[in-house]
């Protein structure tokens, strides 16, 4: 079953789990994991009852302690929801970070998370939620890319830049993980008529990169190159209308001009390989 964990739903909670039990509760956070061979070799021959929550705990505890990230994952959740033990905050947080410490996606969003949300610090430099998140989404984590555009969307704990944001989103889609105009993921925190305005600069996205549109295109440099919606960003901008005039938008030819003046030779030499590989850059 996957999670459906995500930034709204984690701070909207925490104040009332918080009150409670001192840290936040996760009754939905289970993400099965299959096992591998190497999982099953410490095994006991006889695993617990399903119902046996205290059994089931103390089976993954000794998979977490052989050093499997994916049990690693699974007993920081029993630690936080109180499955099979108490609820301990101190002990999720450190099987979360065991985990992350070995690139499990994720692990690496959820730890990004209760971080966001208070829970925890970061041990260093390298692991401040933005980190996290982008670490997972590298790892093919779709909840992170789908943070990740929220973030960039609104310009929490980055530079607000909607292209970015509906990069991420498109990622995330192409992972198979379908994505709704009120997904919470990426509505939370809106405003309305800003929220409005990002969902025409994502249909416009989508228009570029799934219809080929070459109006689309031109139009996706021209934001890019306004910063309208973030700070300029020249090598977008050329990218986008090195696209457009491909697909016959003669208005670009104009603008790869000038934007081609304002370009370093290794700016130019990242946007080509990016039009090359048929990714944004």
């Amino acid at each position: 079953m996957n999670s459906v964990f995500d930034i709204s739903t984690v701070c909207r909670f925490t104040k009332s789990l918080r009150h409670h039990f001192g840290f936040i509760a996760f009754g939905w956070l289970a993400i099965a994991a299959p096992s591998s061979a190497a999982e099953i070799d410490w095994r006991p021959l006889q695993q617990p009852e399903e119902n046996d929550k205290a059994g089931a705990y103390e089976w993954e505890l000794k998979a977490a302690q052989a050093g499997l990230k994916t049990a690693q994952l699974r007993v920081a959740e029993k630690c936080l929801e109180g499955l099979g033990t108490a609820r301990d905050l101190e002990s999720g947080l450190r099987w979360l970070q065991a985990a992350s410490d070995q690139q499990l996606p994720a692990a690496q969003y959820l730890l990004a998370m209760l971080y966001a949300c208070g829970n925890g610090e970061p041990r260093h430099a390298n692991e401040t939620p933005v980190k996290l998140l982008q670490l997972a989404a590298d790892g093919g984590e779709p909840r992170a890319m789908l943070e990740l555009a929220r973030r960039f969307r609104v310009g929490q704990g980055v530079p607000r830049d909607y292209l970015k944001a509906c990069a991420w989103i498109a990622q995330a889609e192409s992972t198979g993980r379908v994505v709704r105009q009120d997904e919470q993921s990426i509505s939370y925190d809106q405003d309305d008529a800003e929220f409005r305005e990002f969902l025409r600069v994502l249909r416009v996205h989508r228009a570029a990169t799934e219809g080929h549109d070459p109006e689309s295109m031109f139009q996706l440099g021209e934001i890019a190159r306004s910063g309208k919606y973030g700070d300029p960003d020249y090598p977008q901008s050329y990218y986008w209308h090195s696209l457009a005039d491909r697909h016959g938008q003669r208005l670009s030819a104009s603008r790869i001009l000038t934007l081609k003046a304002q370009l370093t030779p290794e700016q130019i030499r990242e946007v080509t390989a990016a039009l090359t590989g048929h990714r944004e850059p």
